[in-house]
């Protein structure tokens, strides 16, 4: 039972770390992107 339970969880971190590198890590590095490019763009409306 406690070889299931490991084996358990073991593939539910694995599965989390998956999906966080395809789909969250993406989408956190676009919202940093964004953010530069408002910065840019109202720099640019300044002058």
């Amino acid at each position: 039972m406690l070889l299931l339970n490991l084996l358990v969880v073991t593939v539910s971190v694995w599965i989390i770390f998956v999906v966080n590198y395809k789909f969250i890590q993406p989408a956190l590095k676009n919202r940093q992107r964004f953010k530069l490019y408002k910065l840019r763009d109202r720099s640019e409306e300044r002058r």
